[in-house]
């Protein structure tokens, strides 16, 4: 998954480099910014998370304070198993859409795209509780 990312970063940028016809100072410039503007996407997603843990905890012991002792055993096995497969691909949401697509598209299309996502993987997060 994250080589079929990464791979189309590079293209939608060598698409991006071919039709500007950017001079080599320029591609150069061009990865900096947008190396740079991925970073500031990654830290303002850390920054941003522990507001979307709080409920999903919060839903998970309410939920927990239903079950039985042998239903809760199952359903943490279960919390285990999605938070680990969420861990392994919590940076998918950014990389999809990587820093030159949000950094070309309009603000406000860049930030509903970038919200959405955000919240796509919390939904999916609840679902596969």
């Amino acid at each position: 998954m994250l080589k079929r990312v990464t791979a189309a970063m590079h293209e939608r940028f060598e698409k991006m480099r071919n039709e500007l016809k950017l001079t080599d100072q320029q591609t150069t410039s061009v990865r900096t910014i947008l190396d740079e503007t991925r970073n500031e996407y990654r830290t303002l997603r850390t920054e941003l998370r522990p507001r979307f843990e709080e409920p999903r905890m919060k839903a998970r012991a309410r939920i927990r304070a239903l079950l039985t002792p042998e239903q809760q055993q199952k359903f943490d096995a279960l919390v285990a198993q999605q938070d680990a497969q969420h861990d392994e691909g919590q940076n998918r949401v950014v990389e999809r859409f990587s820093p030159s697509f949000l950094v070309l598209a309009s603000s406000s299309i860049a930030s509903e795209i970038y919200r959405f996502g955000a919240w796509f993987q919390n939904f999916c997060n609840y679902q596969t509780l």
